[in-house]
């Protein structure tokens, strides 16, 4: 499949494709990418990457 905006695709987290085209990282940990799937059209903002990379962040401080 084509990707018009030429960003790296990843594996959408909803429909389990590798069509997410991830614009960019979470601003503050760089670890979620933020963007849309190209075949669900889920998308992922900015902010819902932030607090999802939050989580996993307290989720590995947890694990010490």
């Amino acid at each position: 499949m084509h990707n018009p905006d030429g960003h790296d695709l990843d594996t959408c987290p909803v429909c389990g494709h590798e069509r997410f085209c991830a614009e960019g990282l979470d601003p503050v940990f760089g670890r979620v990418g933020y963007g849309q799937c190209l075949v669900c059209t889920y998308i992922c903002t900015p902010g819902a990457a932030e607090d999802e990379a939050f989580t996993e962040h307290l989720r590995s401080m947890d694990d010490e």
